[in-house]
């Protein structure tokens, strides 16, 4: 996978090194070994890094989720916040069943818990 391998030449030391030796066969036992873990390794490594991009997406795609949320909600307050300046008071019209300034901004408050709860 890698495209690295160790790899024990005949000929270790003086040259004419027998493969039967327990030195050589147990250094190519281990060589091989190596070689499987680095395989394994180089292995991992790469479904680790695709997961890393995957989850690295979806946070970029649920940052721009918030941001439209945060955009819509701040209209729907500000677009309350209007209607309330906009509608007249108990007090200011002495006439009962006018939404008051209480009203309005607890609809306020409602719209802003509400908005909470979507983007949670």
């Amino acid at each position: 996978m890698s495209g690295h391998s160790v790899r024990l030449r005949h000929g270790i030391g003086s040259g004419d090194s027998d493969p039967a030796d327990p030195v050589v066969a147990n250094l190519q036992q281990s060589a091989n070994l190596a070689n499987e873990n680095c395989e394994q390794v180089v292995a991992l490594a790469q479904m680790l890094s695709a997961q890393l991009r995957e989850a690295q997406d979806r946070i970029n795609q649920l940052e721009r989720e918030a941001e439209g949320l945060d955009d819509q909600l701040l209209a729907e307050a500000k677009t309350i916040i209007e209607e309330a300046r906009s509608m007249p008071t108990l007090e200011s019209t002495g006439q009962f069943g006018r939404p008051t300034s209480a009203s309005t901004a607890s609809r306020l408050m409602h719209t802003i818990r509400l908005g909470a709860y979507k983007t949670s």
